[in-house]
């Protein structure tokens, strides 16, 4: 088999080891397609992937072309969002359709209370969820705990 951009010294009579090494791309043929991820950087030796939004990679982000033909290992994109569902909310947000957090974000949004707000966080894919707060509490971890002055925080 031969390869194309592959120095000559790499399959030489010399080289006896059969071990995998590292050649140019072009001799691997088409890229690997990674979905929901994007090539952000491509060298000689190697690509570099980034998952697109609302992903999050898992495994090397970057891959090389070996000896063989082969690549290396590739990574995946997995998703990395919450859903936050009217229906399994029990009514208590002002929502009507399905809302989606980032991982390790987080929004804020109207409880059905008049002037309460609460705070979801996604983290590892799970809803970290405040009770419905006022706009005379401020919040503390998932909590919400009053002011004890009636302009601010006391620190």
């Amino acid at each position: 088999m031969t390869y194309q951009g592959a120095s000559s010294s790499t399959f030489d009579s010399n080289n006896r080891d059969n071990s995998l090494i590292p050649i140019n791309i072009q001799s691997c043929g088409a890229r690997p397609n990674i979905e929901n991820a994007v090539i952000v950087e491509e060298g000689p030796m190697y690509l570099k992937y980034q998952c697109n939004g609302f992903y999050k990679l898992a495994g090397p982000d970057t891959v090389n072309c070996y000896s063989d033909g082969s690549w290396s290992a590739l990574p995946t994109c997995e998703g990395a969002v919450c859903v936050v569902d009217p229906l399994k909310e029990d009514g208590w947000l002002v929502i009507t359709k399905p809302e989606y957090i980032q991982e390790g974000q987080e929004k804020y949004f109207s409880c059905i209370a008049r002037r309460t707000y609460i705070y979801i966080r996604c983290n590892n894919r799970r809803l970290s969820v405040t009770r419905c707060c006022t706009k005379y509490e401020y919040r503390h971890n998932d909590d919400c705990r009053r002011y004890r002055e009636p302009f601010g925080l006391i620190f």
